[in-house]
């Protein structure tokens, strides 16, 4: 059973064209991101920070989410880019919801 408002934040999963050489929509989603880690690196001068975040949303069963796309989403007026690095159906659930591993980067 799915909590009430468990899926909190309106989530874009972008796919990029290489022709146009443009990011477009691919779908939307409610979805929970969590964050579940960072790191920093500093090289000379320049900061460079990568967050990771869990994405869980309902499952689509006519849509198929790959790692060559991206999520996008926005908090307090700011749009984040989240760059997936893999995807996942939770068996648990019995597929009715989609994990995304994801990070972003920052420099």
């Amino acid at each position: 059973m799915i909590e009430a408002g468990k899926y909190r934040y309106r989530l874009t999963i972008q796919s990029y064209n290489a022709t146009t050489n443009v990011w477009g929509t691919y779908t939307s989603a409610w979805a929970m991101i969590e964050q579940t880690g960072a790191t920093q690196q500093t090289d000379g001068d320049t900061a460079h920070t990568v967050n990771e975040y869990i994405v869980r949303m309902r499952y689509q069963s006519s849509k198929t989410i790959t790692t060559s796309m991206r999520c996008s989403w926005s908090l307090n007026s700011v749009t984040r880019l989240l760059y997936i690095n893999g995807v996942q159906q939770d068996m648990d659930t019995q597929k009715t919801e989609t994990i995304l591993s994801c990070v972003e980067e920052t420099r």
